[in-house]
């Protein structure tokens, strides 16, 4: 799916047209490629519901109505994820998602400055990462992150 992102995302404000591409391994996660530019710029980013079941963004109106949305249950909403060496310890910033339209394509990276969401928010419970419990035993509990 080709975006445009108008203002572009933090730190990379020149860069507005990108794509959304599938993982070559099955999974959650995806790329966001950087496109038409002199570049080699992506972005691994996933749906912050299948981590953080009680994340609910509350975006202003003035910056759905920049992408051509009425509500944010009208868009896709995505966190990008920084890995570290060890994959268990990836983060998902959740102060920043990126709001998409996936009718016109527009996207736009949203500062929540009226939350108490994480800049980096782990993925998985404190158990997984400390290898005290399984991958398959994480629940989507924020409370333990």
């Amino acid at each position: 799916m080709r975006l445009v992102c108008s203002e572009g995302l933090l730190g990379f404000e020149d860069i507005h047209d990108y794509e959304l591409v599938q993982a070559e391994e099955p999974g959650p996660f995806v790329w966001l490629k950087a496109v038409d530019c002199d570049c080699d710029l992506s972005f691994i980013v996933v749906e912050p519901g299948l981590f953080w079941e009680d994340y609910l963004p509350e975006v202003p109106n003035n910056e759905l109505e920049t992408i051509g949305v009425d509500s944010i249950s009208d868009a896709k909403v995505y966190v990008i994820v920084t890995v570290t060496h060890d994959p268990l310890w990836a983060t998902g910033n959740c102060f920043a998602p990126i709001v998409v339209n996936e009718e016109s394509g527009r996207m736009r990276q949203v500062l929540l400055r009226e939350s108490d969401y994480p800049l980096k928010a782990y993925l998985f419970p404190e158990q997984v990462r400390s290898r005290k419990a399984g991958v398959v035993g994480a629940g989507s509990n924020s409370a333990q992150r």
